[in-house]
């Protein structure tokens, strides 16, 4: 939408130069006025597909979180209860990693995610490789 404004010489506020597509940002875009009704009508086409996006993310989350609360709320609430974990991730976490009293301790876990550092031993030498690069792509990520 950035480049179709830009092809028209309109120029975004200061203030809604970010990414976050606010409220009052899609408000001000709906209140663009073209000389061109193609460009009004274009422009009006990609605001109804973000929209219906924006909607069924909306909803697919909601219907996630919903889930987790039923099935595995006590999890789930204490995932939450970590700094940064929201419910999105505490979901994610969750539908990936399953009941997580199946690891028998933090080490473990660590392992499986990908957390803990690489290790090559052999005799009395002893070196340490950095983080592994085997690891839960996307539950590595949420830890980090």
């Amino acid at each position: 939408i950035k480049m179709q404004l830009l092809y028209f010489g309109i120029k975004e506020p200061e203030e809604f130069d970010n990414d976050h597509w606010s409220h009052k940002y899609r408000k001000w875009l709906d209140g663009i006025v073209f000389e061109n009704p193609t460009a009004k009508a274009t422009l009006e086409s990609r605001m109804r597909f973000f929209r219906f996006v924006d909607q069924e993310l909306r909803d697919v989350s909601t219907q996630l979180r919903r889930y987790c609360k039923t099935y595995h709320k006590k999890d789930y609430m204490l995932l939450r209860s970590i700094p940064g974990i929201g419910g999105i991730v505490a979901c994610g976490i969750l539908c990936e990693l399953g009941d997580l009293r199946r690891f028998n301790s933090v080490k473990h876990l660590a392992g499986y995610v990908g957390l803990s550092p690489g290790v090559h031993q052999s005799g009395s030498n002893y070196k340490t490789l950095g983080i592994t690069p085997r690891a839960h792509r996307l539950i590595r990520s949420y830890f980090v």
